[in-house]
């Protein structure tokens, strides 16, 4: 076993330099698992399971590191296949709520907004938190049709609001994939049409972290957003 983590520990040194390609200069990140026989595993397929399982945990550490293939781990890899599984059905047959949380102002009490939140009713009945499954719609691919889907709703609701007298507006989060999704400003004006809303009644929230993630790619799609008459907001300022 120690021969294999020292192979390991040369392999990441040795990826981890930068590689001069087209006068650019590229840093690579590895992740690698290990599993030995035959503890991890009897045959070729269930060693290469256990290895991958060890991979990714590798890269949930934050990547440029190994790690070695545990029990535990299995437990956790069947927990997140499942959660894959039930998200993938989730986001087809549109199994989501949002609920709205209310923006009040502070001198007179009323209600000035809501925030929508997304919440999911998890397969066993169970309410399953945002923080476990946007990070993991964002890994799939999936965040883009949930986010069109939370603003389709929302701006729906908000429309009917609207229609019985009540002057609202509706605050609705963007995630890191959503915002560098280059249809994001045409699906907004869209929806905004479909249900006949006025510019300034649609409020897109934006994390700081988020937007930092890609400063100039963040700033050219806030700016096109900021042309349609959107206002927008940094959401968990100073963090």
């Amino acid at each position: 076993p120690q021969h294999a983590l020292r192979v390991a520990s040369k392999l990441l040194d040795r990826l981890a330099q930068p590689v001069e390609l087209s006068g650019h200069t590229l840093h690579a990140t590895t992740s690698i698992g290990i599993c030995f026989y035959p503890q991890d595993g009897q045959d070729r397929g269930s060693l290469m399971q256990s290895a991958d399982i060890a991979m990714y945990q590798a890269k949930s550490m934050g990547k440029g590191v190994y790690r070695c293939f545990d029990a535990t781990m299995m437990a956790v890899a069947a927990k997140r296949a499942a959660l894959e599984r039930a998200l993938k059905q989730a986001v087809a047959q549109q199994q989501f709520e949002v609920h709205y949380q209310p923006l009040l102002d502070c001198r007179s009490g009323q209600v000035r907004g809501l925030e929508a939140l997304i919440r999911w009713h998890g397969p066993e009945g169970q309410w399953i938190a945002p923080l476990d499954f946007i990070p993991l719609a964002e890994e799939l691919g999936l965040i883009n049709q949930i986010g069109e889907w939370v603003l389709h709703t929302a701006c729906a609701a908000l429309a009917q609001w609207r229609q019985q007298g009540l002057d609202l507006y509706v605050s609705v989060n963007l995630s890191a994939v959503q915002l560098r999704n280059p249809q994001l400003p045409e699906q907004i004006a869209q929806v905004l049409r479909t249900h006949g809303l006025p510019d300034q009644s649609l409020t897109l929230e934006v994390t700081e972290s988020v937007a930092m993630q890609d400063p100039q790619a963040s700033i050219q799609r806030l700016e096109q957003i900021r042309a349609l008459g959107v206002r927008l907001a940094m959401d968990d300022f100073g963090t």
